[in-house]
């Protein structure tokens, strides 16, 4: 088993349990440049000897699971990753912000400045992977609360949420 001590830009630490159950000794001193230093006189078995990185990972949720984020306190901001032509035929999800390319997009110019605002990607449908790719490329660039609506715009509709329409540019 694996404790989180901290977080450090969107990073968290691990440390095995084992280390706490040991008096607890890690400090902010303790933890330098991403190496962890220990008090010399804990004795061998409490030593720690692996640190993982835990990085934040791209969720997976629902249509209900979104209905419920969007009516949250920090609500949720839905991100079409679907081409214009798919989104003429299929339409938007209301209040979407609508990326230039789900590879290519610019997440500075693109998405909200707040790194930890709920994000929900989607794209087409379960068999489109534009969403998951647009998601990994948020997460990449510093974005801590991340998902994929996998069930995309045709699963929103087939549940009986709204759309709108977009005029092609």
């Amino acid at each position: 088993m694996r404790v989180v001590i901290g977080v450090l830009s969107g990073i968290a630490l691990l440390l095995p349990a084992a280390a706490l159950a040991c008096g607890g000794q890690v400090t902010s001193e303790s933890v330098s440049a991403s190496v962890m230093a220990f008090d010399e006189s804990l004795p061998k078995a409490c030593m720690l000897d692996e640190v993982q990185v835990a990085r934040p990972s791209v969720k997976t949720v629902t249509v209900s699971d979104v209905v419920r984020l969007l009516r949250a306190a920090k609500k949720a901001q839905l991100v079409d990753a679907n081409s214009e032509e798919t989104r003429a035929k299929l339409g938007v999800i209301p209040g979407a912000l609508l990326l230039t390319s789900a590879t290519r997009f610019d997440p500075v110019r693109e998405l909200p400045e707040a790194k930890d605002k709920p994000l929900v990607f989607y794209c087409a449908n379960a068999q489109c992977k534009a969403s998951q790719v647009a998601a990994e490329r948020a997460l990449a660039n510093g974005f801590t609360d991340v998902s994929v609506l996998p069930a995309g715009v045709v699963g929103w509709k087939q549940s009986g949420q709204k759309t709108q329409s977009v005029l092609r540019s």
